[in-house]
């Protein structure tokens, strides 16, 4: 199992943790706002909005801002992070040892998710 959380993997990981947060906000059955994508190819999508649409803070401040949908910006990488977590809030983690034995990416998700 590879694990890497650079500069723009922790950006899509906090954009993951907000959608799974906030998962009622992001069904696009009863969406009306339409603003999936930047350049209008997902169905139905009306491109951007004229407008920052969406914002995602972090103690107090806002960290991303966004015209298209948070929703398809969340990667397989980040969707496979969230499992880990799950796993590790039941104490299990995907290599073997103790916690602080895990690779330094992986405890950098957890901490960037837990928070």
């Amino acid at each position: 199992m590879y694990i890497c959380v650079g500069r723009r993997g922790r950006k899509k990981l906090i954009i993951a943790v907000e959608v799974y947060k906030n998962s009622k906000d992001f069904n696009c059955a009863s969406c009306g706002h339409k603003h999936c994508d930047q350049d209008k190819q997902l169905s139905g999508s009306k491109g951007p909005a004229g407008f920052f649409k969406w914002e995602v803070q972090r103690g107090g401040q806002t960290v991303i801002e966004s015209k298209v949908c948070l929703l398809p910006m969340i990667t397989q990488r980040s969707h496979g992070l969230m499992k880990l977590y799950k796993q590790y809030l039941l104490g299990h983690y995907p290599y073997s040892g103790g916690l602080y034995e895990q690779p330094n990416a992986y405890l950098q998700a957890i901490e960037i998710i837990g928070n």
